[in-house]
Parts: C-alpha cells; structure tokens; sequence
C-alpha cells in the first residue's frame, strides 16, 4: 500500500476535536527532545495515566516507538510536530487504546457518486466508518458500520484500497486510527438511511464532494477512484425497516450472502445474491435467475399453503430476498430432533404430501434453467459414461476412509453395483404424472417448531417431479446423519432414490471454487445414504 502522508489538512487534521485543547505543541528541532518525551502542558488531552509495563510491550510488539514514560509515538509525530499549521495534542485523548486504534472505512461508489454520512462529533462529512469490535477486522468493520451508519448492505466483500494510519481531528501523540479503506463499486445508489453516529447521509458526485470531509477520507476516496476499473460491480441495497445491527448468518451451498438483520419490528433474514464471486457470465446470470424464481415460488406457494412459509417474503430488486427470521431463540429447530424424529418425519411428511396437491406453478423460468427433474436426469446417470465412472470410483475411494465405518461398507457395494444402477436408470420409465416438488428438501431448509408447525425455505429447485420425490430426498438426508428412519420407508420412491445417486455422484466431480471439497463429501454420503435405502427398499 502506498503511504497516506503529505501533511495537508487531507492527511494530518489542523483543527481541534471538541473538548481538546486549542494549544498544540509545535516543536522547531525534534532532536531537542530525548526519546521524543514530550513535556506535559496547555497541549495535554487531560490523562494523567501511562500504559502499563504490559501495554508497552504488546505495543512493542506492534513495533511502535516508546517514549520514556512507555507511551507510544505517533509513525508521524516528527511531521506534525514541526508542522507550525499542525501541532499536536498529547495524551490517550478520546482514542479507546494508546497507539494505534483499529477502524474501517468503506468508500462505496456507484453512478459516479460516492456515499457519505454527516459526523454528529464534529459535523463534517466523511465516510460511514468507525472502530472495529475485538476480534474483527478493518474490513469486516467497514462493511459492519456502512450498514450501522447508513443502513447500506452490500452482497459481498469490497477490494482493500489502504491500510495504515490516517488523519482524525482526535488524533494525540501518542494515540490515532489505523484504518482498512475498502471500496464496494455498486450498480446501484439506495437510498440511505442515517443511524448511530451519522446524523445525515447522502450521495455526493465524484466532482461535488464536500470542502470540509473528516481527516483523511477525500484521500482515501482519490485512491478509491483511481483502482475503480480493477473493482467488480455488486449489489447494494436498503430496507424500508429501520435497521439495528445485522450479523452474517451460516449455512447454504450456493453463492448467496445471508443476514440475519434486528430491525425495530424484529428479526428478519435477507439472501442476496453475489455477483463477485462468479468468474463465468453464464453461472452469474443463472444464480439470480434461480433466487427470481424462488421468489416466483413463494408467491405460487402462498397462494395454496402460506402456513408452511416464513411471513412477509418479499425481494429487492433482482438481487436479494428477504422475509421473517426463524430463530432458535424462538424455538425453531433446524436440525432433525433425535428425541422427537418420528414426531418430526410425519408431521413434515404430511405437509410434503399436501404440496403435491398444489398445482404446478408456471414455466415462467423455462428458457433460463431445466426443470429440476430434468437437471436431475442430465446432471447425473446421462453423463456417466466409462471414464466418468472411473472418475466416481476414484472419488468414492478418495472419501471412503471419511465415511463412518457403515457408510464405508456400503460404499463398496456402491462401487461394486454401479454398472447395474446406471443399467436400472436406463430402464426406467418416466412417470405418467408429475406433482409440485420441492426437490432440496432436507432439515437444513426446514425450521419445524413442536407448537408452531413446520415452514420451507428455500424454494428455488421447485417444480415438477415424481411422486414423493420430496419424502425420498428427506429420508436420504436423516438416513445420512444417523437415524432411523425404516419405520417411514412407505414415503420412498426407488425411481428417484436411484435418479439422486447418479446426480449426487457425477457432482461430486465437480470443480470447487476454494480447496474446501466438503460440499463434495456430503454429495458422495448423500448418494452412498440413497443407495443403501434404495437396497433396503428392494430387499422388503
């Protein structure tokens, strides 16, 4: 990173934070000053403490400079202190921490306009950025207080554009901020919502920045705009609730970006998609495709059986849903409950059961993806020839020793009748009638509560499939994690058991975009877990 320093008022603040003294020490040879000890007077923030004899080696150890009372001294101070326009103050000041302070700065800028938020501190205009929380970093900070302070979330991770010292009206001797810029180029400019530290925020154009930005930000944002071309393009959004803080939220294997978001009306969950981590234009534009034809589903579900769905689903743009929170603070389980999993399979049976009374939505998304049942087919035993198969008995092998001992078993007989399922696929025949399907229906996309019912999520493999294809794909899934699941077997369907193994393990093939191959283990169990229920089923 290039430094940040040319002793201007964009980089080095002239002016007084308010409760700081107006006197600052302005020293003409800094060699004068052993150590750099600065004396104490009119130029004193007021603290009358030093750092502790552990304090000073923790700073040591960021390789700052001590002066003979152990506190730390600015990477800059020999500029400012000779700077007669300059000064400084000494002391902790209004800074958290003695040396460096850690906060992030995001410079967020779409149709040539850059968002800025008021100080309510100070009044100037700056960016929407702040301290980072223990254990955070600059860049997860900016991407934290953007939302905080302007109610501005963004679908993924910004590019890093400087990381060091900056300027800051609050700035001593011997504390300041250390700050991560990271720029977020968006395709779009939300309205902004002001909160916590900001008493206004607004778009400025690029040319019509404010004269009187805070400490360095005209700075960061000039190295912002100069790295622009290099910076993908991602969604930005607002939402009409007043926002109080939000928190990523795990789980999914698609490349969305998920929040849990507290709003003043309660918790709310927001899948965005992200438009930064696809390399190939085709996979991009699919990926937004399938969250507008989940939010297609939802409206042809809500029609027929809205108890079974989160409340208040709605989308932003084409980019991002968002709907009622299910939480485990309020007793939403989103895992198959061992103690109660018969209550658990027939309750949400019967719910997978009625949805295939519901007709089939229309083939509004036809000409941008296959039908699932269809995906399932030409994903999966079509494209396994003798080379692929070679290909699957290697994986099989590769994740074999993973397995839990009886999965390692069954494994081999997979490997062992592999020639004879993908014989059985050809075979079959298609089904003379096809049922609404949810097609990923396993717990991690149920929240089931023991007074409350079950609701679905995620919908966007939705369509037309074989009967029970929903009931086989749950009992697969519990099959895998360890229950006992043969008490149900009359809610499995062979015919697309054995269309889920061919799928789950030409999948497992596929490249991953990290070295994390966990996705592809749990598609080889998945399909090892179908198979032996599969033979189960035959052997009655």
């Amino acid at each position: 990173m290039r430094p940040l320093i040319d002793t201007t008022n964009q980089t080095v603040s002239r002016s007084s934070y308010p409760g700081y003294p107006g006197k600052r020490l302005i020293v003409t040879d800094p060699d004068t000053l052993p150590n750099m000890t600065l004396p104490d007077g009119e130029w004193s923030t007021g603290v009358t403490t030093f750092p502790t004899l552990e304090q000073q080696q923790q700073l040591r150890d960021k390789g700052c400079e001590l002066d003979d009372y152990g506190r730390p001294l600015h990477p800059w101070l020999r500029e400012m202190i000779t700077e007669t326009a300059v000064g400084v103050v000494t002391g902790l000041g209004e800074y958290w921490h003695w040396g460096p302070n850690k906060t992030g700065d995001p410079v967020i800028i779409g149709d040539g306009k850059v968002l800025l938020i008021k100080r309510s501190d100070t009044g100037n205009w700056a960016l929407p950025g702040g301290y980072a929380n223990d254990g955070e970093t600059g860049h997860q900070a900016a991407r934290r207080e953007l939302f905080e302070e302007a109610g501005i979330l963004v679908s993924s991770d910004g590019s890093e554009v400087y990381d060091g010292p900056v300027a800051d009206s609050r700035t001593t001797a011997h504390a300041w901020p250390e700050t991560t810029a990271v720029v977020w180029h968006v395709g779009s400019t939300p309205e902004p919502t002001p909160n916590d530290d900001a008493i206004a925020a607004h778009w400025f154009p690029i040319d019509e920045l404010p004269d009187d930005l805070h400490g360095s930000h005209l700075s960061l944002i000039q190295t912002a705009i100069e790295k622009l071309d290099e910076v993908p393009i991602v969604s930005a959004f607002s939402l009409p609730e007043k926002t109080v803080s939000y928190r990523a939220a795990s789980g999914g294997h698609m490349a969305y970006t998920r929040f849990l978001i507290e709003t003043d009306e309660g918790e709310i969950f927001v899948k965005s998609h992200d438009k930064q981590v696809f390399t190939d234009v085709f996979r991009e534009e699919r990926s937004r495709k399938y969250l507008q034809k989940e939010k297609h589903i939802y409206d042809h579900v809500a029609q027929h059986h809205p108890d079974l769905l989160p409340k208040k689903v709605r989308m932003i743009a084409d980019h991002s849903i968002v709907m009622e929170s299910l939480s485990d603070e309020q007793g939403w389980q989103w895992r198959a409950p061992s103690d109660f999993i018969d209550t658990y399979i027939n309750e949400v049976a019967a719910h997978l059961i009625s949805l295939q009374d519901i007709p089939l939505p229309d083939e509004k998304f036809r000409t941008h993806m296959k039908p699932t049942y269809e995906t399932h087919k030409n994903e999966g035993w079509d494209i396994v020839t003798n080379d692929v198969q070679t290909k699957i008995i290697a994986r099989l092998r590769e994740f074999q020793p993973r397995m839990k001992p009886g999965f390692q078993a069954i494994a081999e007989n997979l490997i062992r009748d592999l020639s004879m399922l993908q014989d059985d696929f050809n075979k079959m025949d298609d089904p003379e009638e096809y049922y609404f399907c949810h097609h990923d229906l396993r717990p991690a996309n149920l929240a089931w509560h023991e007074k409350l019912g079950t609701k679905i999520i995620d919908w966007s493999w939705a369509g037309a499939g074989r009967k029970n294809s929903d009931t086989t794909t749950l009992l697969v899934d519990l099959h895998k994690s360890g229950h006992d699941v043969q008490a149900h077997i009359d809610l499995f369907n062979p015919d697309h058991a054995l269309t889920l193994v061919g799928f789950y393990l030409a999948h497992s093939l596929w490249s991953t975009r990290t070295d994390d191959n966990s996705v592809r283990f749990q598609q080889i169990v998945s399909a090892v877990s179908a198979y032996d229920l599969l033979m189960k089923y035959r052997e009655r």
